[in-house]
């Protein structure tokens, strides 16, 4: 019962478009987390597989203003009455660091957040951060 709850779950996930079902693929995805435990071996990575070729390349701050200038001022980008842009280089730098501490494989413990107190305690100011700018 629950390998073919999993199989329509996936399929339907497979036939709906992200970009124009984002609320009801949104649904069945907190269905499936709210479903099945974290160790179900259907969400875990058994073979430890990575992608080595992700890389991000960052905006530096001059190119990043100017996107900020040239995009359309909307509701969920302007700060109540204020008239400033929520999103400031530095969010943009902490929201992206994230992303060294979660890609990090178990090879490349140094990377990882877990690897030291200092880089522990970085991970927990960056996303101290990026989270309150969320709520």
């Amino acid at each position: 019962a629950k390998m073919s709850m999993l199989r329509i779950a996936n399929y339907l996930l497979r036939r709906l478009s992200a970009s124009h079902h984002t609320v009801l693929c949104g649904k069945v995805m907190m269905f499936l987390a709210y479903a099945f435990p974290l160790s179900e071996r259907s969400g875990v990575n058994l073979l430890g597989a990575y992608n080595d070729e992700n890389t991000t390349e960052f905006e530096d701050q001059e190119t990043f203003d100017q996107a900020q200038d040239e995009q359309v001022a909307t509701p969920v980008a302007e700060s109540s009455g204020a008239g400033n842009p929520l999103v400031n280089y530095a969010l943009y730098q902490n929201f992206w660091q994230l992303q060294s501490f979660f890609a990090a494989k178990p090879t490349r413990a140094p990377q990882g957040c877990v690897s030291s107190a200092e880089r522990w305690s970085s991970f927990a100011e960056v996303t101290t951060v990026v989270l309150s700018a969320f709520e």
